[in-house]
């Protein structure tokens, strides 16, 4: 009886963790999604006010965007924001300049950033903090 609990408690375990990786592309695919649409409305509030916002809270307008819940990391806990760097872009970003990024790493290791023109990356560390290096 024993060993039969212990099988249940295995089995239980590996079921949990395949479905925990099931989720992960589904995770990491809405998280790129969504920061692609927050460099989408970031460059349309930029092309309107020929500047980028103060901070992402800036683009929740009625003529951009009206769900903030974008602006969300799926795998971040209690709803944190993505970071914003718009305020530090200056007149004229290069297309390198890092707007908009997971605040803190995916359970991978990696985080999503979004460019200037709207490209969305993923990132290790290393090019992570190389990227914010680009002025």
């Amino acid at each position: 009886m024993k060993n039969l609990r212990v099988a249940a408690l295995i089995l239980v375990g590996v079921c949990t963790l395949s479905c925990q990786k099931t989720a992960d592309p589904a995770l990491e695919k809405q998280c790129h999604d969504q920061l692609g649409r927050v460099g989408i409305y970031l460059s349309l509030y930029e092309a309107k006010y020929h500047g980028y916002p103060t901070a992402l809270a800036g683009i929740e307008k009625p003529d951009l965007c009206s769900d903030m819940s974008i602006c969300h990391c799926p795998f971040a806990l209690a709803g944190e924001n993505y970071a914003y760097r718009g305020n530090e872009a200056g007149a004229g970003p290069g297309d390198d300049f890092v707007l908009a990024y997971d605040a803190t790493p995916h359970p991978d290791g990696f985080r999503h950033v979004v460019y200037v023109k709207n490209r969305v990356n993923k990132l290790n560390e290393t090019d992570f903090k190389k990227a914010l290096e680009v002025k």
